[in-house]
């Protein structure tokens, strides 16, 4: 986060340079956002507020808040106003749940692992066999909707258009 002090002090000294020049410049401009953006972070340079983590991160402020409150990530401390801080290693973890996720591990499954690396431990073997066992059951899956679309195309090439509406029973085609 020193770059920021660097950005702060590059506007101190180019706003006291620009007294008495356009303020409308796109360089004085993105120095005044800077330095607001800059204010408000100013608490502590280390920790981010929620709404900079979803900014950065892309990932809503609600799902950040459920993580939270699932413990896959935590807040750092809070604000004297309430408000969540978070340090720089929530970004690490916000990738990584949302790789885990975009593999198939539940949230169940990523705080799991969670949980090993938390207790120092590197859980790549843990997620190896966490991998292993989806594309154990993605192969069941598999083999469960090859057997469906055989029965549907057994179905269909036996179809019968029916003409009276028979008692007790919706489609006899399929309720045989």
């Amino acid at each position: 986060m020193g770059w920021f002090r660097q950005i702060w002090n590059e506007f101190s000294i180019v706003s006291s340079a620009n007294s008495s020049r356009n303020y409308a410049t796109p360089n004085f401009l993105l120095l005044t956002f800077l330095k607001s953006a800059l204010t408000m972070i100013q608490c502590n340079e280390n920790l981010f507020l929620i709404g900079q983590v979803k900014n950065i991160s892309g990932i809503s402020i609600r799902t950040i808040r459920y993580y939270e409150s699932l413990g896959l990530i935590e807040s750092s401390q809070r604000t004297q106003g309430g408000f969540r801080q978070f340090s720089a290693e929530v970004f690490a973890r916000l990738s990584f749940i949302k790789r885990a996720q975009a593999l198939g591990l539940s949230l169940q499954e990523i705080g799991e692992i969670l949980q090993v690396y938390d207790g120092g431990k590197l859980p790549c073997d843990d997620i190896q066999r966490k991998l292993k066992q989806k594309i154990e059951y993605i192969n069941k899956q598999i083999d469960d909707l090859v057997e469906l679309r055989g029965e549907l195309r057994g179905l269909i090439s036996d179809w019968h258009s029916v003409t009276t509406k028979p008692k007790e029973i919706i489609c006899p085609n399929i309720q045989k």
